[in-house]
């Protein structure tokens, strides 16, 4: 009972100690030193950026510091400070991304080409910010195989521009991890050449690329160990023409004489209303599993006007031996073939020839055959968002279009191939990436 009482008195003690050092000791809140804020004279706290941009306050001071504080809209930086933009007009400030030369007479002018603040240059993946261009991928994305990398873009295509895990548009090859590689059991052999392994090994064929033991597309050709000999009795005779033994001969009688210009030089051909008529019945749509791929390879391959098109090519050849100035006049001739803005619907290249008009997908059909035929890697190039068409021809990388592989070629104006700093009515200048569809394989032109 002793050694209980002690042990509450002990207790007692210690907790009125506590309560004692308690109520002894001064509130915490009362003990709290008042606060000092520092400011500068316009009140900007110490290491903030003023207001007023490019202002600093540093201890006290306000100093220019626009690599921190940045410009006011309307203002570049130009070191620590700010200085007017000199590129506003009366739509707003700009960035210039390139120039434009006007020709009008014998006088050329230049102006700038404009990217207005908050907008994206036509070269992805560039911004303009208050007047600087800066990278911006999250916003203006980047081009044709290229990919995101922070704000910049990152190249992800091979050296021919086939995106990774693609393949090339010459076939066989294969873009893995950035390197070509044969691959045929993925991506095929071109026409003419059969499958060897992952390689791919030439078919025999005949000089105009017809295989042993097939049909020409120029009826009645045949292509026997070699040599294309008539066989009228397998291939058939092009429509107009009949048979007559192992010959084909003309049944057309309506035609007429065209005097087709190339700039200095004029080449006088025949055309007949038949075969045109014939060729304007046909259907022009296109089926539910087509693409426009297909539609824009059966304009191009009618064989029906193929016996009536390619004399047209052996005209152009006799005027040079020399291989890119038979392609400068090809592409010259169609060139000054007239505008036709009336048209609907896209018309076979000999219908273009025969009414000497067409709108730009029309042209852009008949200079692709011509150049085909001579021998030229081509490519039909379908602008969807501008409405407008126009032709590739294979050229030196130094001089293609965008990331298509091509040398551009318009075929509704006179300019020289690999020009393409046009402006269309109603259009402007081209802004989107083109739907490239490979119409022949081939060389390259030489001299642009």
């Amino acid at each position: 009972m002793k050694r209980l009482l002690l042990i509450l008195l002990i207790s007692l003690f210690f907790i009125s100690s506590c309560t004692n050092i308690s109520e002894n000791k001064a509130p915490i809140n009362n003990l709290r030193a008042e606060e000092v804020i520092l400011t500068c004279s316009d009140e900007t706290e110490y290491g903030d950026c003023s207001q007023n941009k490019p202002f600093f306050c540093e201890n006290g001071t306000l100093i220019e510091k626009a690599s921190v504080c940045s410009c006011p809209k309307d203002y570049l930086i130009e070191g620590e400070q700010c200085k007017k933009n000199p590129n506003c007009d009366n739509i707003g400030c700009y960035c210039i991304v390139g120039f434009r030369v006007s020709y009008i007479g014998e006088k050329n002018y230049t102006r700038p080409k404009k990217v207005y603040d908050g907008n994206c240059s036509k070269d992805k993946p560039l911004y303009c910010d208050n007047g600087v261009l800066v990278n911006k991928s999250s916003f203006c994305g980047c081009p044709s195989g290229y990919g995101r990398d922070g704000e910049s873009c990152r190249k992800i295509i091979c050296e021919d521009y086939t995106i990774y895990g693609y393949c090339s548009h010459d076939m066989l090859l294969y873009c893995d991890n950035g390197v070509l590689v044969n691959k045929s059991s993925l991506c095929g052999c071109p026409y003419g050449y059969g499958r060897d392994g992952e390689s791919c090994k030439k078919m025999p064929a005949c000089e105009d690329g017809t295989l042993y033991g097939l049909c020409s597309l120029s009826k009645p050709l045949f292509c026997k160990d070699g040599l294309l000999i008539n066989n009228v009795s397998l291939c058939g005779c092009p429509y107009g023409m009949a048979e007559e033994g192992e010959n084909c001969i003309l049944t057309m009688t309506g035609n007429k004489t065209l005097k087709l210009r190339s700039g200095s030089r004029f080449i006088t051909f025949t055309v007949y209303k038949e075969l045109n008529d014939y060729l304007a019945s046909l259907d022009r749509s296109i089926s539910y599993d087509e693409t426009e791929e297909d539609f824009v390879m059966k304009l191009l391959n009618n064989s029906e006007q193929r016996a009536f098109l390619n004399p047209l090519v052996d005209e152009i050849k006799k005027l040079t031996n020399d291989s890119d100035e038979q392609a400068r006049i090809a592409i010259r001739l169609v060139q000054d073939i007239s505008y036709d803005s009336s048209a609907e619907e896209l018309k076979y290249p000999y219908e273009i020839l025969y009414t000497e008009s067409g709108v730009c997908g029309d042209k852009a059909l008949l200079m692709i055959y011509l150049l085909r035929e001579l021998g030229y890697g081509t490519a039909y190039l379908l602008f969807i968002p501008e409405n407008h068409a126009a032709v590739g021809i294979e050229c030196p990388e130094a001089y293609q279009y965008e990331y298509t592989g091509y040398c551009f070629v318009e075929s509704t104006d006179i300019v020289r191939a690999g020009y393409s700093d046009l402006e269309y009515e109603g259009v402007g200048f081209l802004y989107s990436e083109p739907v490239v569809i490979v119409t022949s394989e081939g060389k390259a032109i030489g001299r642009i």
